[in-house]
């Protein structure tokens, strides 16, 4: 007996099969997992009456948005429907470029999030995760993400790692060892931090 769940139907302008319920649902189970965080918390101007206060220590079920595996208005299409659906946060991969052939583009997070915080209004979204170290400069990422807070007060979260060989040496052509990378990551943890200050 199938599930009614399983079946293929459409959902925000694209038909899930079996395949790609189970892909979801895989997807938006990795994402209640968020291996390190930063959270900035500016005073906020102008902030609405419906603003989320969930703590991250609270119990949250999130959902994944992979733009590794599918294109930017299609990400929007799904973060307004887990919204509706129930979901508590939102987490998009961020990057450069797709995991196998067969995928698409991948699209730039911080844009995604952008817009994803004007078209819902009380999800908490973030990256996981972001690296601040290679791809991107740590005092781009805290103007990003102090930026994206203003306009989405007190629902953006900063996730943040090491990175992966896939994304960094392809984007600037060298993927140091271990040691200094982890170097590297703390160093930019620690200027975030400062920079938010």
């Amino acid at each position: 007996m199938h599930s009614p769940c399983l079946e293929s139907r459409k959902i925000a302008g694209s038909t899930f099969n079996r395949r790609g319920w189970l892909k979801s649902a895989a997807i938006a189970a990795a994402s209640t997992f968020l291996p390190f965080h930063l959270r900035y918390a500016p005073v906020s101007f102008g902030k609405r009456a419906d603003t989320p206060t969930t703590p991250f220590h609270k119990r949250m079920v999130g959902f994944m948005l992979p733009h590794e595996q599918f294109p930017v208005p299609q990400l929007l299409e799904f973060a307004i429907a887990a919204e509706e659906a129930g979901f508590d946060l939102l987490a998009t991969s961020d990057h450069l470029q797709p995991w196998q052939s067969n995928e698409g583009h991948s699209g730039q997070a911080w844009v995604t999030l952008g817009a994803i915080g004007q078209r819902t209004r009380r999800v908490w979204m973030g990256p996981t995760v972001t690296c601040p170290t290679f791809r991107y400069n740590p005092a781009v990422v805290a103007e990003a993400f102090a930026s994206l807070s203003l306009l989405t007060p007190g629902r953006i979260f900063l996730g943040i790692g090491s990175g992966e060989a896939l994304n960094e040496e392809a984007a600037i052509g060298s993927w140091p060892k271990w040691q200094e990378r982890s170097e590297r990551f703390v160093e930019a943890a620690d200027v975030i931090r400062q920079l938010w200050k």
